[in-house]
């Protein structure tokens, strides 16, 4: 058997047990919702902060990398301009594998 307080037991006999179940699941809602909003939002700012910055190095890298690929094609195209002065035959790579 249950044991219930005098007061609920009282009170389910003076509302009736769907009020005060009615009651209880409001109280329940009511803290689950505060407690997301008091307790989660500053987690939940804290991990919005973290991806912000997770994209922006994420964006640094891509423009560090685009920057690499500007300096090899840079160089590609100097070195071909050392072998045409040269007068040596450039080895070339499979179509497949040559980047534009």
């Amino acid at each position: 058997m249950i044991c219930v307080g005098t007061d609920t037991a009282n009170l389910i006999q003076t509302l009736g047990f769907p009020v005060v179940a009615a009651a209880a699941a409001g109280i329940f809602g009511y803290k689950i919702v505060f407690y997301v909003l008091r307790d989660l939002s500053s987690e939940i700012k804290d991990l919005y902060t973290i991806v912000v910055k997770l994209i922006d190095r994420l964006n640094g890298h891509d423009k560090e990398t685009n920057k690499l690929a500007k300096e090899v094609s840079n160089l590609r195209v100097e070195v071909g301009g050392l072998y045409k002065c040269m007068g040596v035959n450039q080895k070339r790579l499979p179509k497949s594998k040559q980047e534009e």
